[in-house]
């Protein structure tokens, strides 16, 4: 018999970060632990990929991104002070390494800057259709020569980049760095900050009419898989890819 949980309610009126620090917010890591839908794995009874995302999306960036903003402070001259930190977004990798349990950065720094949580992150954040970043999701092919191939139709192909590359983290943490605080974030009537859990169609079909499918991350973490079809969706590459049947592990970078 299931022993009851009792969760721990979030302290949404809060950060889930410490200060200024990428570090967890002892109350906020007290109410994960205690939380079925965060602590327990994919597949454990109706726990799945898209219930852990819409967990980190509302529960946790709504309030990180209300805390940022009212902390804050835009100059007369247009400098802004106490906006987003690179920080903030390091933070975040490491909840969404906590819920679905991959290994942290702590306990393997180099496993998981090649984990490609980022790509996670990114697409299930509020930058998440910001086009600055789809360079980073897919890359043109090209042959010998470096000449963009093209596909029966004349239309340059596009494969997708594997988020695991150890580059990318860095580009996307130094591009994220650079253009987070430049233009306010969506929101909705209520003033709350848009978030693609809110949008009811954020998965892709296949385009039976593409001569060139793009390859298939590293099948390491499921919610890099629903990643790659929200990329699909904003780079307008329809390749088809969905939600893998995949949990991820602790030694899910390995």
């Amino acid at each position: 018999m299931d022993i009851p949980w009792h969760p721990y309610p979030y302290p949404t009126d809060k950060s889930p970060l410490e200060g200024t620090t990428a570090q967890h917010e002892q109350e906020w890591l007290h109410a994960a632990l205690t939380d079925p839908i965060f602590a327990h794995p994919i597949g454990h009874k109706d726990i799945t990929e898209a219930t852990k995302l819409a967990l980190l999306q509302r529960t946790f960036w709504t309030p990180l991104t209300a805390w940022v903003e009212a902390r804050r402070e835009i100059l007369p001259g247009g400098e802004i002070l106490g906006g987003w930190s690179r920080a903030d977004m390091y933070g975040m990798m490491d909840w969404y390494r906590l819920c679905f349990n991959m290994t942290s950065r702590y306990e393997d720094a180099v496993a998981a800057h090649k984990d490609g949580i980022w790509r996670t992150v990114i697409l299930t954040s509020p930058w998440w259709d910001w086009p600055e970043f789809a360079h980073l999701y897919v890359k043109t092919v090209r042959d010998a020569d470096g000449v963009p191939l093209r596909d029966a139709n004349g239309r340059i192909r596009r494969e997708t980049r594997d988020p695991c590359d150890d580059r990318l983290e860095d580009d996307f943490m130094d591009l994220w760095e650079g253009v987070a605080n430049t233009r306010p974030l969506r929101k909705h009537l209520c003033g709350r900050v848009m978030l693609p859990v809110d949008s009811t169609n954020t998965t892709t079909s296949a385009d039976p009419s593409s001569s060139s499918p793009p390859s298939p991350p590293r099948p390491t973490s499921t919610a890099r898989t629903t990643a790659v079809a929200i990329a699909a969706k904003i780079t307008g590459n329809r390749s088809g890819v969905g939600v893998s049947g995949r949990t991820a592990t602790r030694q899910a970078a390995k």
